[in-house]
């Protein structure tokens, strides 16, 4: 993103589990070990979607991937 971060929340069965930004000129976020160390499980057979709340106010950002690894 350009101009400011691009601002996502994962949601797991509809409920917010975790809000990551990525600052503007970066292309990747990590979560710290501890903000995985306060999450909760995801339960199986659970459903996990993504939520944009935020893009680059010059250039928005394109191409997001999201990879979660257990």
């Amino acid at each position: 993103p350009t101009g400011a971060a691009i601002t996502f929340t994962i949601y797991v069965g509809g409920a917010a589990w975790l809000t990551l930004s990525i600052s503007a000129g970066q292309t990747v976020v990590v979560a710290t070990p501890s903000q995985i160390g306060a999450l909760s499980q995801i339960p199986a057979n659970t459903a996990v979607s993504i939520g944009i709340t935020a893009v680059g106010t010059t250039f928005p950002g394109a191409n997001l991937s999201v990879f979660m690894y257990s």
